[in-house]
């Protein structure tokens, strides 16, 4: 049996956007986390976002996610 990891470099900013502007970066790590958890569509239902930008913030904060035994 396996299950998925998130394995993530260290940084201190997980996106390229202005803090000032949009969604706090706290709020769009949240819906990444969930979307690999749940699904990209019910992750951005229950954050009121598009799917297509959960797609964008995946591509953008560069989290990989890679099985591992149990």
């Amino acid at each position: 049996m396996s299950r998925l990891s998130l394995t993530t470099r260290y940084r201190t900013e997980w996106f390229p956007y202005h803090e000032d502007y949009g969604l706090p970066d706290s709020m769009r790590m949240k819906a990444v986390e969930e979307s690999y958890v749940l699904s990209v569509a019910r992750s951005a239902k229950n954050n009121r976002v598009s799917p297509a930008s959960i797609y964008k913030w995946r591509k953008d904060c560069r989290i990989e996610i890679k099985p591992s035994n149990i």
